[in-house]
């Protein structure tokens, strides 16, 4: 017998167990996933993107100028003539997505951009942080993009590979690795993954 049953252990459900236990009850988890899991509605790609939702000021307003941007491209794909505009804002607002982490949009966004075959990685997008200089304080000096490469040159992926996964063209991946490299000082990739793997520059289980 238990004293509670927690249906669901996601985010919440797994908190609510553990705060249960703590007090002496006799608690029972039932979920439908393996714990943990990307399913939930705050994190993975089944993240609910929340509008009313008050992390900072400047969040609402970008998660709608993000949408707007995302509706504009695809008006502007329905013109043979409006690829270059519909690739600039796709880039936007992908970055925009990918910034606040907004999953599903950002799903959406790239979803979109394969189908017309648009590469994302466009460059002085306006307000695309993700894509932006990288941090003062980050390693390297990498950008987030190109912390994004050496994370899939770690799981040993090759450049059509990382490609297809970025939704960029194999000659933008060719241009990133090289200046990864040029960053880490090594000189190749074998060097770039195990530089990648002793720094802490990747998550320790990237593999294949």
């Amino acid at each position: 017998m238990y004293d509670v049953i927690v249906i669901g252990v996601g985010g919440m459900g797994s908190a609510a167990v553990y705060h249960v236990a703590a007090r002496g009850a006799t608690v029972l988890g039932l979920e439908q996933f393996a714990v943990p899991h990307a399913r939930g509605s705050s994190h993975g790609l089944t993240r609910i993107i929340r509008l009313a939702y008050w992390e900072h000021p400047s969040y609402v307003p970008l998660l709608r100028r993000a949408y707007a941007l995302w509706r504009e491209a695809e008006a502007h794909l329905r013109d043979r003539h409006g690829r270059p505009a519909a690739q600039r804002r796709l880039a936007t607002a992908a970055a925009i997505a990918a910034d606040l982490g907004a999953e599903p949009l950002r799903g959406q966004v790239e979803a979109l951009a394969a189908r017309a075959r648009l590469d994302l990685d466009v460059p002085d997008v306006p307000g695309a942080p993700a894509h932006g200089p990288a941090d003062a304080a980050a390693p390297y000096g990498l950008t987030p993009r190109e912390r994004e490469v050496l994370a899939h040159l770690a799981a040993g992926r090759t450049n059509r590979e990382i490609a297809r996964s970025l939704y960029i063209s194999e000659r933008t991946v060719g241009i990133h690795v090289s200046r990864v490299l040029g960053k880490l000082g090594v000189a190749n990739r074998a060097a770039a993954a195990a530089a990648a793997h002793r720094d802490g520059l990747v998550p320790d289980g990237a593999r294949r």
